[in-house]
């Protein structure tokens, strides 16, 4: 489930929204404007460059991920965080 980094792997969080019988997917907008469920990677990668974009510690955060998750699921969320940057 979560790990010291604070992550969810879509797979754990639907596993945890399972067990605790929670609202099933809903639609959702993604910066880009395309619709997609909130259970879907797209979701959960946007959520996730969002929250660290809050963080002070952003080089290490995406430092355990790359360790984590290989170097590139760490590009790929540096390049949504980037995006979600250029847009604010």
């Amino acid at each position: 489930m979560k790990n010291d980094t604070h992550e969810w792997r879509l797979e754990d969080w639907r596993e945890y929204r399972d067990q605790h019988q929670m609202t099933t997917d809903v639609s959702v907008t993604l910066r880009d404007g395309r619709s997609v469920s909130s259970s879907s990677e797209a979701w959960r990668l946007e959520c996730e460059a969002r929250t660290i974009l809050k963080r002070r510690d952003r080089k290490e955060y995406l430092e355990k991920v790359r360790q984590k998750r290989g170097v590139d699921a760490a590009v790929e969320l540096r390049n949504e965080m980037l995006a979600i940057k250029a847009q604010q």
